[in-house]
């Protein structure tokens, strides 16, 4: 929650640097809200250097875990990133 409040300046200014922090910290503990949201700002490159591959990475974490946006977003890379991302990430 903390992340998304930082993500999307709710009750303080954004700061996108601080929110990865917050992310990453929820991520790494398995919340599949805090992977779809790290994820989406590695594919879209939102306080963060774009990489598709970590994107896609913690998305499939999150779709996995059931997460219905993160399975959302699998869905259309699943046509826009090639069958050899999608086999190095499941690795």
């Amino acid at each position: 929650a903390v992340g998304v409040m930082y993500r999307f300046g709710q009750g303080t200014p954004p700061d996108h640097k601080v929110a990865k922090e917050w992310f990453l910290k929820a991520a790494d503990a398995n919340d599949s809200r805090a992977q779809s949201n790290i994820g989406q700002m590695y594919l879209g490159g939102i306080g963060v250097e774009q990489d598709q591959l970590e994107g896609l990475f913690w998305i499939k974490l999150s779709a996995q875990q059931g997460d219905v946006t993160a399975a959302r977003i699998l869905e259309g890379l699943r046509e826009s990133i090639p069958p050899e991302d999608h086999a190095k990430v499941d690795k």
